[in-house]
C-alpha cells in the first residue's frame, strides 16, 4: 500500500509540474504573438485562481491579507484606461472573502461555530433587513446602499474572524497584525507629511489646513479613529510580553502611533483617546503594573511635549465652543433632529440627511457627526435601537469577559479593549467612524477577536498567548 501511495504521489507531482509548465506556455505564446494585454490578463487570472485556492486552504492568511489591502488601497488605486478607477484591492478581495466564508461554513462539519454569539448575529440580520428597506425607499438610493455596504462589510469581518479563530486560536497573531496595521498607517501619515514639503513645512501647512493629511479613503479626523482603537490595545498587549526587547519594540510602535494621532490635529480623536486611556488606567494601575505604565506614560508625554503644535491643538479643544466647526455641527444637529421628528419610524436612509437639512457645508453625503443622532435620523427608532443594541451587547460581553478572567495579564489586555471600545463610542459621538467602510471592518474584527476570549476555557486563554505567565 505504501508503494502504491508513493507511486500515486509521484504521479500527482509530475502532473502538477506538467500543468504549471502548460500554464506558463499560454501567456508566453500570447507574448510571442505580440498580444501583451491578453498575456497580462491571462497571468492575472492564473494568479487570482492561485490566490483563491491558497486562501481557501489558509483562510487566516486571507484575513490578514484583507486587512492590509485597506492600507494598500489607501496608497493607490487601479487605473482603467485613462481615468482613475474607484476599484481597489478591497473591492476585489471582499467578494473572495465572502465566497470562501460561505463555502467554509457550508462544508464545515463542526456545528459549534454556528452557535457562537447568535444574539449579535440575529440583531445584525434584523438591522440589515430594516436598513435595506429604508435604503431602497430613500431619495438617493445609491448613496444609501453604499453606506449600508459599509455596515455589512463590518459584519462580514466579525463573523469571518469568529469562524477563523474558532479553528486556529491565532488570537496573539491577530493582535500583532492589528498593531502592525496601525504602525503602517502611522508610517503612511509620516510619508504624507514628508510629501507636503518636509517636516517643518508640512506641519505649517497642516496647521492651516489639517485635511491635507489624507489618503485615498480618509482624512485626518477619520484616520484618528483607528489610533483611538489601536493605541489602548497596544498598551494592553505590551503588558503581556515578558522579554524586555519585545516590550521596547512595541513601545517604539506605541511612540509612532501616538505621534501619528497628534499629526492628525483631530481634537475629537485626541479627546476620545484621552478618555480611553483614563478608563484603562482606572483599572490597570496596580502596585506591580505602576512602573510599566509609567514608562508608557513617559513615551506618550514625550510625543506630546516634542510636538510643536501641541499647544495649538489644546487651545483648539479649550476654545471649541467658539469655533466655526462647533457652531456648524450644532446647526446641523438641529436639522437632523428635526428630520428625525418628521420621520421617526423609518428615517430617511443612510447618507440622505443632507436632502432634509437647511444647514449643510458640503455637497457630499452629510454625516450627523453623532452616531445616536445619525442612526435616528437615517434609520428611525427601529434602526437606531437595533444597532445600539449590537454595540451595547458587544460591550457587555467584553466587560463580562474581563470580570470572569482570572489571569492578571490577560485581565489587563481585556480591559484595554474595553477602554478602546468606549473610546471609539466617545469618538463616534463627535466624529463619523463606525459608519466608515475601512474603520467598520477593522473595528468589528477587533470586537470578534476579543469576544472570542469568552468562548475559550481558562487554560486555552492562558496558553493562547505564549508570553503570558500564570499569576
Amino acid at each position: 500500500m505504501k508503494i502504491i501511495f508513493a507511486n500515486n504521489n509521484s504521479y500527482v507531482k509530475i502532473g502538477s509540474f506538467s500543468l504549471l509548465i502548460f500554464l506558463e506556455l499560454i501567456p508566453l505564446a500570447f507574448l510571442g504573438m505580440g498580444l501583451f494585454k491578453i498575456s497580462l490578463e491571462v497571468i492575472s487570472f492564473f494568479f487570482l485562481v492561485f490566490f483563491i485556492y491558497w486562501f481557501f486552504n489558509y483562510p487566516y492568511k486571507l484575513l490578514q491579507w484583507f486587512l492590509f489591502t485597506i492600507l494598500i488601497s489607501g496608497i493607490d488605486a487601479f487605473n482603467i484606461g485613462e481615468k482613475p478607477s474607484v476599484i481597489t484591492l478591497v473591492d476585489i478581495f471582499l467578494p473572495i472573502l465572502l465566497v470562501i466564508f460561505l463555502l467554509k461554513v457550508l462544508l464545515d462539519e463542526n456545528e459549534i461555530y454556528r452557535g457562537k454569539h447568535v444574539e449579535i448575529k440575529i440583531l445584525f440580520a434584523l438591522f440589515f433587513l430594516w436598513t435595506f428597506f429604508v435604503a431602497v425607499s430613500s431619495i438617493n438610493k445609491q448613496v444609501s446602499i453604499a453606506y449600508w455596504r459599509n455596515y455589512f462589510s463590518g459584519f462580514m469581518m466579525f463573523v469571518f474572524t469568529l469562524f477563523i479563530l474558532n479553528r486556529t486560536n491565532k488570537v496573539k497573531s491577530l493582535i500583532i497584525t492589528l498593531i502592525l496595521w496601525g504602525l503602517t498607517l502611522a508610517v503612511i501619515e509620516f510619508y504624507v507629511l514628508y510629501s507636503l514639503g518636509g517636516v517643518n513645512i508640512g506641519l505649517v501647512r497642516l496647521f492651516f489646513r489639517k485635511n491635507l493629511l489624507e489618503v485615498a479613503w480618509g482624512k485626518s479626523n477619520y484616520l484618528a479613529a483607528f489610533f483611538v482603537l489601536l493605541i489602548p490595545i497596544t498598551i494592553g498587549f505590551i503588558f503581556m510580553l515578558k522579554t524586555t526587547l519585545k516590550r521596547l519594540l512595541f513601545l517604539g510602535v506605541l511612540f509612532l502611533m501616538s505621534a501619528a494621532i497628534m499629526l492628525t490635529f483631530s481634537r475629537g480623536g485626541i479627546l476620545s483617546l484621552t478618555v480611553a486611556l483614563f478608563i484603562f488606567l482606572s483599572r490597570a494601575v496596580k502596585r506591580r503594573t505602576f512602573i510599566p505604565l509609567l514608562l508608557m506614560v513617559i513615551v506618550v508625554a514625550i510625543v506630546v511635549i516634542l510636538n510643536p503644535m501641541t499647544r495649538i491643538i489644546f487651545e483648539g479643544i479649550s476654545n471649541v465652543e467658539n469655533s466655526f466647526s462647533y457652531m456648524s455641527r450644532v446647526n446641523f444637529y438641529k436639522d437632523v433632529w428635526k428630520t428625525f421628528l418628521e420621520n421617526p419610524i423609518t428615517g430617511v436612509g443612510f447618507g440622505n440627511l443632507g436632502f432634509y437639512s437647511q444647514f449643510k457645508l458640503t455637497d457630499a453625503a452629510a454625516s450627523a457627526h453623532n452616531i445616536v443622532l445619525g442612526l435616528l435620523g437615517e434609520n428611525g427608532v427601529i434602526g437606531a435601537i437595533l444597532f445600539l443594541s449590537i454595540l451595547g451587547y458587544s460591550l457587555f460581553l467584553a466587560i463580562k469577559n474581563y470580570i470572569n478572567e482570572k489571569n492578571v495579564k490577560l485581565k489587563i489586555l481585556l480591559w484595554s479593549f474595553v477602554s478602546a471600545f468606549l473610546g471609539v463610542i466617545v469618538h463616534s459621538m463627535i466624529e463619523p467612524n463606525i459608519e466608515g467602510w475601512q474603520f467598520s471592518m477593522v473595528f468589528w474584527t477587533s470586537v470578534a477577536m476579543f469576544l472570542h476570549f469568552g468562548d475559550l476555557r481558562e487554560e486555552e486563554r492562558a496558553s493562547i498567548l505564549g508570553d503570558v505567565s500564570e499569576t
